[in-house]
């Protein structure tokens, strides 16, 4: 073991066949220190970004990286953050990557050279570094897990990856959440496998990286259109969440289908579009309540901006999907973060 003390740790397998790298910003006393270390440190064992916090006192951001052949794999958790690529980032990274990225917890929002993308937990997309690209994760708590791996050897087993980039898929069901299990396990597991055993990892993790998404291209093309639709009133459905008469009757007669069809294609994805709508605001007052510059707002002000009409009735649905009231994961947010700037 070698370390960087109190910030990086390095934890080598016997035959040193696999590495771990352990490394934490709340080791530095200073913001404009965690910064700039930060990005000193995704530079040398990830790929150049320039990162902002969401508030320039608050940069929380710690990083797991198992490294083994040609594939990383990084366990991220932060707070609020932006960050992008651009033509300075691009032309200092040697070589091209994809990002195969599994949501946690949290939301994130991707822009792919200019196609929005909406991460939430259960969600799988492959992103590729030689893309512009922004990232933001709004107040809360992130937790995701990346696979990268360089786009020569991605091609190898998966040689039609380009045409998947910026598309998200469900790690919840089906292909999708055999990927997604194969990931996970694959994190828990790595540092107690044989040298020998790396390799046949390499090519099964890609095979089945590969076999996750055209699986759900062929059910795509056995559907038709229906999922192309089912797609384009959910990216509807996130524009317009603060609208307090979003809602069924609405969507349908914006797409110019019956209400009874719009129940159809969300069935088929095993969804109902109403809770859909009410998971989405939720999350999106979820985040709110945890943010730091939103405090001056009441958690009436919040429900209302997200398209609630109710303050009772968003209690209720509130403490029903979280185990909480609004109230109080307020106030455990807060003292979070007040704790964290305390020790920071």
């Amino acid at each position: 073991m070698t370390s960087q003390p109190g910030l990086r740790i390095e934890l080598k397998s016997v035959d040193a066949k696999i590495t771990t790298t352990l490394w934490r910003s709340d080791a530095l006393p200073r913001a404009c220190q965690r910064q700039t270390a930060l990005e000193e440190e995704l530079a040398e064992s990830h790929i150049p970004w320039a990162i902002y916090p969401e508030q320039d006192n608050d940069l929380h951001f710690e990083m797991e990286r198992s490294h083994f052949l040609d594939l990383d794999l990084l366990r991220v958790r932060c707070g609020a953050l932006r960050g992008f690529r651009a033509e300075q980032q691009l032309a200092a990274t040697s070589d091209a990557y994809v990002g195969v990225l599994l949501v946690d917890a949290g939301l994130e929002k991707f822009d792919l050279d200019g196609s929005e993308v909406w991460m939430e937990p259960g969600k799988l997309v492959m992103w590729d570094s030689s893309m512009p690209m922004r990232f933001e994760v709004p107040p809360g708590r992130m937790n995701k897990l990346t696979l990268f791996v360089r786009h020569q050897t991605l091609s190898s087993y998966f040689p039609q990856f380009m045409k998947f980039i910026g598309k998200p898929l469900d790690a919840t069901r089906g292909s999708g959440a055999i990927f997604a299990s194969h990931l996970m396990t694959m994190e828990r597991e790595i540092r107690h496998l044989a040298r020998a055993s790396a390799p046949r990892l390499l090519q099964g993790t890609l095979e089945t990286l590969a076999f996750a998404f055209q699986d759900v291209e062929l059910q795509g093309e056995a559907t038709g259109g229906r999922r192309v639709l089912a797609r384009v009133i959910l990216d509807y459905v996130e524009r317009n969440l603060s609208n307090a008469d979003l809602g069924p009757a609405s969507i349908a007669e914006a797409h110019r289908i019956s209400t009874r069809y719009l129940h159809m294609l969300f069935n088929e994805e095993g969804l109902s579009i109403s809770k859909t709508i009410l998971q989405r605001r939720l999350m999106r007052c979820k985040a709110d309540l945890s943010a730091p510059a939103l405090k001056h707002l009441s958690i009436s002000d919040i429900a209302f901006e997200w398209g609630f009409q109710d303050a009772s009735y968003f209690t209720r649905a509130f403490r029903r999907e979280f185990g909480m009231s609004p109230r109080e994961f307020r106030y455990e947010a807060s003292a979070g973060t007040s704790i964290a700037a305390a020790t920071g």
